[in-house]
């Protein structure tokens, strides 16, 4: 899929409200696909979707907020594809030290116009 957004991020309600509200219709906003691995159904291992999603991916999107194994697990490999990446934390502290050279989005979680701001860096990010 040329416009596959794949979405690198925990679980929980925190993060799908910020998946749904946030991130999905930015995504969309910019010609791109949202693709998160919760909505992938099948019955062939997770790993292995995630693995194909990456690979198909034109561009992934991690949030590396929590220092989430999985998320880190899954970001290596998007690496490792030499996948174009936009990493995204709450903390600049949650960057792994491998991954402190990339520029990454600092999050403002909670305010009105994260929205607005969210898709104009991604813009930004995306582009070049």
């Amino acid at each position: 899929m040329d416009n596959l957004c794949f979405v690198i991020m925990p679980f929980g309600d925190l993060f799908d409200e910020l998946y749904k509200r946030v991130y999905a219709p930015a995504i969309e906003a910019m010609g791109l696909e949202p693709l998160r691995a919760d909505e992938i159904y099948n019955n062939r291992p997770i790993i292995d979707d995630i693995n194909q999603s990456i690979y198909h991916a034109a561009i992934v999107l991690a949030d590396v907020t929590g220092r989430n194994p999985n998320v880190n697990y899954e970001l290596g490999i998007a690496h490792a594809l030499k996948k174009e990446v936009v990493i995204l934390t709450a903390e600049p502290d949650d960057v792994p030290s491998d991954y402190r050279h990339i520029r990454y989005i600092r999050l403002l979680i909670g305010i009105e116009n994260y929205p607005r701001i969210f898709k104009k860096h991604c813009v930004r990010s995306f582009s070049g």
